[in-house]
């Protein structure tokens, strides 16, 4: 027979979240170091970001050509990816933005919400800062579909002014495709970023927005800009 008086004794968590809190509280100290990472770049996230950061907070950094292929932490960061796989926490991404790198994905949102809440702020900005500088370093193609994104990164991180200039960017795109809404947001978030002193880039973001607000009948608000 079962004795019931001992689920009594059980520490069962009581909610969703306390359930994904538990089977996170039993990773190993690096699995959970590397997860906290990937969870502040987003749900899916690329092998080599983390293999970036790795590299960035060691003092054995490869400085040569010849010491890449020597390099042991790119094969070991993969094992413990796939490790994470078979445990049904990352999943293999579809995404093929950057084809030439391996993408995994969190299972659950929840995971991710909670991973990222437990890595310290410091180190949450740090993380943005390089994740932002790496995806920079993308072809063209991958940068100018994930302009946004990126600006969030570079935000997050401090490094506001290049985040205006990418949504600058991207505010340029969306209105040569047509899409005047999207256009607008990335203006008003560009100005809202940009240094009070940088007069003449305002100015140039001001008249945008003035000519966009006219487009789609704004005339308000396109009146206070050209003003």
């Amino acid at each position: 027979m079962v004795d019931d008086t001992v689920f009594f004794d059980l520490d069962i968590p009581d909610t969703l979240r306390g359930v994904a809190g538990a089977r996170l509280a039993t990773l190993s100290a690096d699995e959970k170091e590397v997860l906290q990472q990937a969870a502040v770049v987003g749900r899916r996230f690329w092998l080599g970001a983390l293999v970036m950061m790795q590299r960035l907070a060691s003092d054995r950094a490869v400085r040569s050509a010849e010491g890449v292929g020597k390099d042991t932490r790119i094969v070991a960061l993969k094992a413990l990816l796939e490790g994470l796989v078979a445990r049904e926490i990352l999943s293999r991404s579809a995404d093929k933005s950057m084809p030439e790198e391996d993408c995994y994905a969190f299972h659950s949102e929840l995971d991710r919400d909670i991973l990222q809440e437990q890595c310290p702020s410091r180190i949450r900005s740090h993380v943005h800062r390089m994740v932002g500088r790496w995806m920079e370093l993308g072809s063209t193609r991958f940068v100018d579909a994930n302009l946004t994104e990126i600006a969030h990164h570079l935000e997050i991180g401090g490094d506001k002014p290049r985040a205006a200039q990418l949504l600058q960017r991207a505010g340029r795109r969306a209105r040569q495709n047509f899409h005047n809404d999207e256009a607008i947001e990335c203006y008003e978030e560009s100005l809202r970023l940009m240094d009070d002193e940088d007069l003449p880039s305002r100015i140039g973001v001001v008249h945008a927005l003035g000519g966009l607000y006219t487009v789609v009948g704004c005339w308000e608000r396109a009146r206070r800009a050209y003003r």
